[in-house]
């Protein structure tokens, strides 16, 4: 492809992991050699940057992901074969999201002893350009077209789901909130009684009732905030994970500082090896 003109175009190979504590991650293999050649001009000082050209076993982890397990520079990731991956560079270019690692793609062959390429991602290319590349697939091979619309499309339909999902939920509580403070007021209402037998105002009832209201909401809406960031940081992994295997998408984008966003067009995936 590349003597055919096709010099935006950058393969990756793909092998799913799974960490010692139950963690799916997708380790994506690069070539950062081809990646340095979507830049215009490369010079030396670009390729010495270049952590998996200088460590070849370099995982290169999202910051967000670093955070979630606690991973810091120079660290290893133990899969659940008893391999150690690593060492661990944690990414400060904010290239890589979601639960997608890098890695060199010598590295992830030896993992998959495969020489197969799971995706050959291509830049924008002219019509001519792609009825010429069309032309030139093998068997085995499909051409698809990855946009940004489509992730912003599904991400809009959860966001969606997600509100529907929270003002319900909202309205419930409400609701369960209202009747469990009308049985209180209920059962309490010997207790009002005997206050003001015992010279106790409504107005000094209705600040204790107010008082008390208040404290109930704030600890409801404490403890729900808490857990409710709790479990979206245990979910949101899975969540991520199962977006890219139901529909395939590419949630936890890859790109290097070389050529950030040029493998976004267009995407040769092998059916066959």
């Amino acid at each position: 492809m590349r003597r055919d003109g096709f010099k935006q175009c950058v393969p990756f190979d793909i092998q799913k992991v799974t960490t010692k504590d139950g963690l799916e991650l997708n380790l994506v293999g690069a070539d950062p050699i081809s990646l340095l050649q979507l830049k215009n001009k490369v010079t030396i000082s670009d390729i010495a940057s270049q952590d998996l050209i200088k460590v070849p076993t370099t995982i290169l982890v999202s910051h967000d992901l670093s955070e979630l397990k606690g991973w810091k520079n120079g660290d290893s990731i133990t899969l659940d074969n008893g391999l150690e991956l690593g060492p661990v560079k944690v990414d400060s270019k904010v290239g890589i999201k979601g639960m997608q690692i890098v890695a060199d793609m010598s590295l992830v062959r030896a993992l998959k002893r495969s020489a197969g390429l799971s995706v050959i991602a291509c830049g924008e290319m002219s019509s001519a350009q792609l009825e010429r590349l069309r032309k030139m697939i093998p068997n085995g091979m499909t051409l698809s077209r990855s946009s940004q619309s489509e992730l912003e499309s599904l991400t809009a339909a959860f966001h969606t789901n997600l509100s529907a999902m929270s003002m319900l939920s909202f309205v419930v509580g409400l609701f369960i909130f209202y009747q469990a403070m009308s049985l209180s007021l209920a059962q309490r209402q010997p207790l009002v009684g005997s206050l003001r037998q015992v010279g106790v105002s409504g107005w000094q009832l209705a600040q204790a009732l107010c008082m008390e209201l208040a404290v109930l909401v704030f600890l409801s809406w404490l403890c729900g905030n808490v857990f409710g960031l709790v479990l979206a940081n245990q979910l949101i992994p899975a969540v991520s994970q199962s977006l890219s295997d139901l529909y395939d998408a590419n949630i936890g984008s890859v790109s290097s500082g070389a050529g950030s966003g040029a493998c976004t067009a267009l995407c040769l995936r092998c059916r066959a090896r």
